[in-house]
């Protein structure tokens, strides 16, 4: 391979400059759900046992670390410019705007709640009085499976469409929202995405595909289609609340993004820990207690 003097003077040393702003954004201390509750949105369709530990409100046994925090804080730092730039624009707009189930047990804060006002052409199809928006930063992989790229063979398919993992977080907050503020109805929720390895533009030019149209894609979803899957989800953490509130932890459970399927994980798996498992923050915990349900007071966690 061809290297010119400066590459063959230059030499690659751990990071002590270029890293701080990850490593402070991994060394604050846990964001707090938005209402103090046992549980919040953004874990939908989440693991029902890490779900009970961080209910229990057991510390961490594998916290997040340097490597980790990457993805979280350049997706902050999106999120943040974003809302502003949506506050400067549009009229009648809240953003973080915080809410909780009936029970107090799950609570969350959606990105931006706006007014249909801002959208005359369109109030007639929106309907309600507000639309709720959600943003999610993702990587390539994830980004191409909902929007239909194919980068190897410069080809442009039908898309996934965003998880419904995604839909049913933002529509516990649109039904939340509407049930604390009577005034409020949403009838749709837009999800915006925003890839963090935008097509070249070599590739946008072979695909067709221009402009933002390169990083950003965004999805209006009907309230026919999230307010069952936000309600079922509701149901799901209600009685995994229940569990933990009899002095149990639930088995390893989670829901495949059919929103119907309920996989049982084995970090242990001699195919390989799901990848649930290697990002869980419980994960040495877990182990210890091994599967199927697990006495609150007999688990490993009492002991941090």
């Amino acid at each position: 391979m061809f290297m010119d003097d400066t590459m063959l003077a230059a030499t690659r040393r751990p990071p002590i400059i270029s890293h701080l702003g990850i490593r402070r954004y991994a060394e604050r201390p846990p964001k707090p759900t938005a209402r103090g509750t046992a549980m919040r949105y953004s874990s939908a369709y989440g693991c029902e046992r890490a779900l009970g530990y961080a209910a229990v409100g057991f510390a961490p046994s594998n916290p997040m670390g340097e490597g980790d925090a990457g993805a979280a804080f350049f997706g902050t730092l999106v999120h943040e410019d974003t809302q502003e730039a949506i506050l400067a624009t549009f009229a009648g707009v809240e953003v973080e705007v915080p809410s909780e189930d009936a029970n107090a047990t799950i609570s969350g804060s959606a990105d931006g709640l706006i007014s249909v006002t801002n959208f005359p052409d369109y109030v007639s199809t929106i309907g309600g009085t507000h639309i709720l928006w959600e943003l999610k930063t993702m990587g390539e992989y994830a980004f191409d499976k909902q929007v239909g790229f194919n980068r190897r063979s410069n080809a442009v398919r039908e898309g996934t469409g965003p998880a419904r993992k995604a839909i049913a977080q933002a529509g516990m907050n649109a039904l939340n929202i509407m049930r604390e503020r009577p005034g409020v109805v949403i009838d749709h929720l837009v999800l915006g995405s925003i890839c963090t390895s935008p097509l070249s533009v070599a590739k946008s030019r072979a695909m067709r595909v221009d402009g933002i149209d390169r990083l950003v894609a965004e999805y209006w979803i009907p309230r026919d289609l999230w307010e069952p899957l936000a309600m079922a989800e509701v149901a799901r953490m209600a009685q995994i609340a229940n569990d933990v509130g009899h002095g149990y932890l639930p088995d390893r459970i989670v829901v495949d993004d059919d929103g119907e399927t309920r996989v049982i994980l084995d970090p242990q798996s001699h195919r390989g820990a799901p990848w649930q498992c290697d990002y869980c923050s419980y994960r040495d915990t877990c182990v210890a207690d091994g599967p199927g349900v697990v006495r609150i007071l007999e688990s490993r966690g009492m002991e941090s």
